[in-house]
């Protein structure tokens, strides 16, 4: 019975995760300054709508989701250093382990952009 109750359980948070992880209606409010520039996207907002409920606001994915998937730390020196803009975009197309896909709601320009706005997020320890 105990059993029973944890795998439901476990299957309401993964749901909860899930619903967490795709993309709201509107984009989320942040103090976060625009990184929009005349005619591109603002890779702020992007983030805001689509990576922050996991990876939050920051980038480490301090959480609820992000711990629950596993979410990667953006800011780590260490994974900005082994991490090609080519895999970041891949990730972010195709999805890999928890993290969905956005080739399908996002568009390329605008996966492009949250690539360049990852990098911004490299912290310094």
């Amino acid at each position: 019975m105990m059993k029973t109750t944890i795998l439901h359980g476990l299957s309401i948070a993964g749901l909860a995760l899930l619903a967490a992880c795709q993309s709201p209606s509107k984009p989320a409010q942040t103090a976060k300054s625009s990184t929009k520039t005349k005619g591109a996207v603002d890779a702020a907002k992007v983030f805001d709508a689509h990576c922050m409920a996991c990876h939050g606001s920051d980038g480490k994915s301090k959480t609820f989701p992000g711990f629950f998937t596993g979410a990667t730390n953006l800011t780590k020196p260490a994974w900005q250093q082994k991490t090609t803009n080519e895999q970041m975009t891949s990730v972010i197309s195709k999805g890999h382990r928890m993290m969905p896909a956005f080739e399908n709601k996002l568009s390329k320009v605008e996966i492009k952009a949250l690539v360049v706005y990852v990098r911004h997020l490299k912290s310094d320890s």
